[in-house]
């Protein structure tokens, strides 16, 4: 009779135990850094990224821009602003010029290499592209 309270007491505090992975929260991947790459473009083809970034916990905010050669491209300069979960950024890419398009963006990182895709927010046109750039 005196093993069943021992027997019930650890098994209660490995059930503890195995409840504290749950509950907590990994740390957020880090975007934080200068990224340099390219883009591929729906309209404008191929073209150039640049994104300043800096983050506090899943937060990220910045500076991005994307150029294009193609003439009639307008290139997209700005602020962005995101979060991050796990090790994907999602963020826009708010246009200072009023007349273009913002950008959203899904772009997920390995190391010092983020790959994803992109898509015109509140735009009358559809325009999507994919990015690849690489942390300085």
């Amino acid at each position: 009779m005196i093993r069943t309270p021992a027997l019930l007491v650890t098994a209660a505090l490995l059930c503890v135990a195995c409840g504290s992975d749950i509950i907590t929260d990994p740390t957020p991947t880090s975007f934080a850094g200068t990224w340099n790459g390219t883009v591929t473009d729906s309209l404008c083809g191929t073209g150039t990224f640049q994104g300043v970034l800096s983050q506090s916990g899943s937060a990220v905010t910045g500076t991005g821009s994307v150029t294009f050669t193609k003439i009639g491209c307008s290139g997209i300069h700005g602020s962005l602003n995101g979060t991050v979960s796990g090790a994907v950024l999602q963020a826009t890419l708010q246009s200072s010029d009023p007349q273009y398009c913002s950008l959203g963006l899904s772009v997920a990182t390995s190391g010092s290499t983020i790959t994803g895709t992109y898509a015109a927010v509140n735009c009358s046109y559809t325009q999507t592209g994919s990015v690849s750039a690489t942390r300085q």
